[in-house]
């Protein structure tokens, strides 16, 4: 038997005890894109489209989208509902957007030839 529906906010549904795969909910999101790699930051909305171009809205009808570190993701599908379990805050998201200007997050890391924070020529 299915768990009721609860409402978190006027018109998004949350399933009691987890979440439900065929609705997004608007937020911001962690995910790894590849096994090993920095984690990426995901911004989940509803709204009109957004010209890739420009970056102004579109008149269009409104419609789920996903911005993954900076740039507007092509589909949907491919991100929700792999980041639902890992929401994080806006101060996580700005975080995790600065560390990825020095990391590439489509790379898994090298441990081996990763430069320490701290280091310095000996």
């Amino acid at each position: 038997m299915r768990q009721p529906l609860t409402y978190a906010s006027p018109g998004v549904p949350l399933h009691v005890g987890g979440f439900d795969p065929d609705v997004p909910v608007a937020g911001y999101y962690r995910i790894r894109l590849v096994r090993g790699a920095v984690w990426s930051a995901v911004h989940l909305w509803y709204g009109p489209p957004v010209d890739p171009d420009t970056g102004e809205e579109m008149d269009r009808s409104y419609r789920w989208q996903a911005r993954v570190n900076g740039i507007i993701a092509d589909d949907i599908t491919r991100i929700w509902p792999r980041c639902a379990e890992d929401m994080i805050s806006w101060q996580q998201y700005d975080l995790i957007l600065g560390r990825n200007a020095e990391h590439d997050p489509n790379r898994a890391i090298d441990w081996l030839t990763l430069e320490l924070p701290f280091g310095g020529e000996n």
